[in-house]
């Protein structure tokens, strides 16, 4: 009895081992996996945007300064579309309907403007969002109008020789955010930022990961560096952490002095020339 005793407490004992030194491997393999995925998946966007990030809250407003729970940025879709000229000097400032022509050639054919995205226009700045968009037939040529409803009247005029083609590209605004849900934190992808009032009530996105770790900076990992780049463009700082939560509970009562399942990477990014 007692060497089945001794023999059945060896084996708890191993069983029980074993056990606490999966769950370290686990946890540790992917909160490593999980961050860098992230990191990378970050860095692509940024590598490829149009804009320079900007610092948001969860409830869509500009931070200003220090860190933010998100960012908010411009990706290209496509173009040059060609703006119709109205005649005069061109499109007058308070105008609110625009006429553009894209070719659908298999060679060119950028996308039909959608609701939502950004008109940039040659030689301006101002941010143009479409809010409806009423599309034409394939002419001999080619080529397809496309009547676009802005959301807000032009704040500016539109000048050019009527002689010469005035040509936009199409933007669409993404946004990174990391959500609180429920006893988590979450890292979320927003394809089309552009007219998203509240990042916390929105479903229009898709999950990078689940477990941003618990500590307050951790909500907050975007951060615009005092740094520039050449183009005197302002580099993006991310402070990523995330925590592997599957045996949260095992190791915090078996060894959670030595064992921390956390991962971070603090990572820079300059953000391509539009």
């Amino acid at each position: 009895m007692v060497a089945v005793t001794i023999v059945m407490a060896g084996s708890v004992v191993c069983a029980n081992f074993g056990m606490l030194s999966f769950a370290k491997n686990y946890s540790m393999n992917s909160s490593h996996t999980t961050v860098r995925d992230s990191i990378d998946r970050i860095g692509a966007s940024m590598s490829s945007a149009a804009s320079e990030p900007q610092l948001i809250s969860t409830d869509g407003s500009v931070v200003g300064s220090g860190s933010a729970p998100g960012i908010r940025f411009d990706q290209f879709r496509g173009g040059p579309y060609i703006l119709t000229h109205p005649g005069g000097t061109g499109i007058a400032a308070g105008t609110s309907v625009l006429t553009v022509t894209r070719s659908v050639h298999k060679l060119a054919s950028p996308p039909i403007p959608a609701v939502g995205d950004v008109l940039k226009i040659e030689g301006m700045t101002e941010r143009i969002s479409i809010a409806s968009v009423t599309t034409g037939a394939i002419d001999a040529k080619d080529r397809q109008t496309h009547i676009v409803t802005l959301s807000s009247p032009l704040k500016s005029a539109v000048n050019w020789d009527p002689n010469s083609p005035k040509t936009a590209n199409l933007l669409r605004a993404n946004a990174y955010v990391v959500v609180r849900n429920g006893n988590r934190n979450e890292l979320r992808f927003f394809p089309s930022a552009e007219r998203i009032a509240d990042f916390a009530k929105s479903t229009a996105f898709t999950l990078v990961c689940n477990n941003i770790g618990s500590a307050p900076n951790d909500t907050s990992p975007f951060s615009l560096s005092t740094m520039t780049d050449f183009g005197n463009r302002k580099l993006l700082n991310v402070a990523l952490r995330v925590r592997a939560r599957d045996y949260d509970n095992r190791l915090e009562k078996a060894d959670s002095k030595n064992v921390n399942s956390a991962m971070e990477v603090t990572a820079i990014f300059t953000p391509k020339s539009s």
